[in-house]
């Protein structure tokens, strides 16, 4: 008799399961990940050298996505502001629902707002750059002199106490000597390769002024047609994501949108009150170099917490070099503008922009500073922020899974969680109880309750003992009391 078609071709093979498939997938795709970071890691110098070339030849529209991203709010304080209500005295209608109307309403925004930006750098360049320029060449060819007046003004005020102006007086005169002798062994040598340098610094600012010029001209398209890009982004999010993970891409973002700019912008126009409120008052006490010295507490102010220190402490040697008297008054008077800016200005421009405490401020810019520079001290909060808020929402959606609550207040005087029950820790009964007397690790490392521990425990086991004993007395007199009942017997037939 001749064999079937599977006993010919022998046993079957057996089919793969699901299971099998998914750890099979998952082997390959982990194998590839690592052979990737291989392959990065090894030719990370060209990743990186390719990758900045990529970036310089973008740098015109990165200078053109920052300025329109920074400006964006003053292009919609033009629009909702002034334009809106005038058109509609008008009886124009600028709604998105006529497009004409709409297009000549964010033509004339986008202008004001180009007229604001040109007006800005015309003001700077016209009226504080040659100010900030001439304060520093006076510092650099009056240095000499300076360093005598702050000797004469130590040794007058220290002639009761010798040994400190001797002390003082010598490391004046080694700093002197020094000074000479980086200037007579690093900046003369130098200048026979000043030309080759300056030509490019004059390379590096022509090709830097190309390049926001060009960025000023792409902010223009994208000032214009901003809504458009963003009705795109979220097409293409609601095309490759469910609904559900769309909504909270989009959600986040708008979110990432909201601190970013809130935080950027108001602490630019902050910054910029503080620096004219510090030239209109050291300009009434007499304070040298207004000018300069205002822009630096200005620029300065940018950065979080750290900023105004900074400033103040460059403000305050430029001073002291010229009239140490009038340092101590700038300090005393930097330390009021700064509590100002601190408990009245700054809250009411930024408010909680951030919602981060002092402590993540502090840690977000040592970090990103750390990894950044300068970029990562201004940005850092910001971005700390967003990521602090998306570790912060996946816990509380954890928690409220778990059926715990997600408010941080009863985790305050939390001993321990047992059946969902949160237990206070100022119960001195249970107080020990999330400490178990028998953990794996007390036993490997040897390690014993304090007394107060183990008197706590024994008094939680003597009244669990006696619950136990309650409840099986209890247990004892409820059967005594039932009366006896006996299981009926059910016989079943056999087929």
């Amino acid at each position: 008799m001749a064999k079937s078609g599977p006993e010919r071709g022998g046993k079957l093979k057996k089919k793969l399961s699901r299971k099998q498939i998914t750890w099979g997938l998952t082997i390959f795709l982990a194998g590839a990940a690592i052979l990737l970071v291989y392959f990065i890691l090894s030719r990370i110098t060209v990743i990186l050298g390719t990758t900045g070339k990529i970036l310089q030849g973008l740098s015109s529209v990165l200078y053109g996505i920052v300025i329109a991203y920074v400006f964006t709010p003053v292009l919609n304080f033009f629009e909702l502001k002034l334009l809106k209500p005038l058109f509609k005295k008008l009886n124009v209608d600028v709604s998105a629902n006529n497009p004409r109307g709409f297009r000549r309403m964010r033509r004339i925004s986008v202008a004001l707002t180009i007229c604001f930006i040109i007006g800005i750098l015309f003001a700077f360049f016209r009226f504080v750059g040659p100010q900030v320029v001439s304060s520093i060449q006076t510092i650099v060819s009056n240095f000499s002199v300076y360093v005598d007046n702050i000797q004469n003004f130590l040794s007058e005020h220290l002639k009761n106490n010798p040994e400190l102006a001797n002390g003082i007086d010598s490391f004046m005169q080694s700093s002197e000597a020094r000074i000479d002798e980086f200037m007579e062994k690093t900046v003369n040598p130098a200048i026979s390769t000043a030309i080759t340098r300056i030509s490019k610094s004059i390379i590096s600012i022509v090709r830097n002024v190309f390049n926001f010029t060009v960025g000023l001209i792409v902010s223009v398209y994208l000032f214009y047609s901003k809504d458009k890009l963003a009705a795109q982004f979220k097409q293409i999010i609601y095309a490759l994501f469910k609904e559900e993970t769309a909504n909270e891409i989009v959600s986040e973002c708008r979110y990432i949108h909201r601190v970013f700019v809130g935080f950027l912008t108001g602490k630019i126009l902050d910054s910029i009150i503080i620096g004219i409120l510090c030239f209109i008052c050291i300009k009434f006490i007499g304070t040298p170099f207004p000018v300069l010295i205002s822009f630096i507490i200005g620029v300065t102010n940018i950065i979080p917490f750290f900023g105004p220190y900074i400033g103040g402490i460059i403000g305050s040697l430029i001073v002291f070099m010229v009239d140490p008297l009038q340092a101590l008054y700038f300090l005393i008077f930097v330390i009021v503008l700064q509590q100002f800016d601190g408990n009245i200005l700054g809250p009411l421009i930024l408010g909680d922009s951030t919602g981060l405490s002092s402590f993540w401020v502090i840690f977000a810019i040592m970090f990103f500073g750390a990894m950044f520079g300068v970029a990562g001290w201004v940005i850092g909060v910001p971005a700390f922020a967003v990521a602090y808020d998306l570790i912060r929402r996946k816990i509380h959606s954890t928690l409220e899974k778990k059926k715990y609550p997600s408010d941080l207040s009863p985790y305050m005087d939390l001993a321990y969680i047992e059946n969902g029950e949160l237990l206070p820790h100022s119960d001195e009964n249970i107080k020990y109880n999330a400490q178990q007397p028998g953990s794996n690790w007390k036993r490997l490392l040897h390690i014993k309750d304090s007394k107060a521990a183990q008197k706590a425990k024994a008094i939680a086991g003597k009244l669990q003992n006696d619950q136990k004993s309650s409840q099986a007395q209890k247990t004892a007199v409820a059967d005594a009391e039932s009366p006896e009942v006996l299981p009926e017997k059910t016989t079943e037939g056999k087929k």
